[in-house]
């Protein structure tokens, strides 16, 4: 796949939120978050939860990041 910002090439893995050693050890238990998207004319849109494992991609030319979530069409849930 290329990237759309820089046109490298990109490598396929996964997308989580994780938590590693040292947040598990000195915040006294397993972190929660989520990951959220906001846009300027948008609410604030949870895009992936802890838990979740998304597929996606990221290009070592520029550091862009893509992930397949299973959340289409968060604009429409905006008044």
């Amino acid at each position: 796949m290329k990237c759309s910002k820089c046109g490298g090439e990109m490598v396929e893995g996964k997308v989580y939120i994780g938590a590693g050693a040292t947040t598990f050890f000195m915040g006294g238990g397993i972190s929660s978050g989520s990951l959220t998207f906001k846009a300027a004319a948008w609410r604030e849109q949870v895009v992936q939860e802890t838990s979740e494992v998304f597929p996606g991609h990221y290009c070592d030319s520029c550091g862009a990041v893509t992930i397949e979530t299973n959340r289409p069409g968060l604009s429409a849930t905006d008044a």
